[in-house]
């Protein structure tokens, strides 16, 4: 039930439609990591942050800790020059899976993600850095590392599929459309019968 309301709110993203179901597009020259944070938040995002900055520069595009310099209008255009994005959710639980990823992805990066405990469920973990919690982070960063020097190991995350099953999405989608369009199509004073 709880991954229902998680794939609906998904579904109802804008950036859900540019979202490549499957490869995502290669482009060379890419910057490294950059982060869109509203505000400090947890702990753990903030620490990941300081981590993996010690490796190399993570744009910070936000309000928080903005080390860019201007405000960005455009998240999904200002990624397409990132290899990576950090994706963190606000808190940790089972379903909670926010813009954040769909961004990442639409964005056509490699997101760093952490949040939701069984965001496996449907999406590919192939295609996405996962952070379990704190203690996996050394794990993470290495693997981050490994990945922004190997442009044969980028490109094959690339190209893996963003969903674990693409068609369960579509047909999720399909449920979703006719769920609104029960709403919105239904003539006015059937509705307000409806409501008696």
């Amino acid at each position: 039930m709880i991954w229902e309301i998680g794939i609906s709110f998904i579904l109802c993203r804008d950036n859900f439609y540019s979202i490549p179901f499957f490869e995502r597009p290669y482009k060379p020259g890419k910057k490294f990591c950059a982060t869109l944070i509203s505000n400090g938040g947890p702990y753990l995002r903030r620490n990941f942050f300081e981590a993996l900055s010690k490796y190399k520069k993570v744009d910070s595009a936000g309000r928080w800790n903005n080390n860019i310099g201007y405000h960005v209008e455009n998240k999904t255009k200002f990624l397409q020059d990132y290899k990576f994005s950090m994706a963190f959710e606000n808190s940790e639980h089972s379903g909670y899976c926010t813009e954040k990823l769909t961004d990442s992805f639409a964005g056509h990066t490699i997101p760093i993600y952490w949040g939701d405990p069984d965001v496996n469920v449907i999406f590919n973990t192939k295609a996405f850095v996962w952070v379990k919690n704190e203690q996996d982070f050394d794990r993470a960063i290495q693997e981050i590392i490994k990945i922004d020097n190997d442009e044969e190991l980028y490109k094959s995350m690339l190209k893996e599929r963003v969903f674990n099953d693409p068609q369960y999405v579509q047909k999720e989608r399909e449920k979703l459309r006719k769920f609104f369009r029960n709403i919105f199509d239904v003539d006015k004073e059937k509705a307000r019968r409806i409501g008696k």
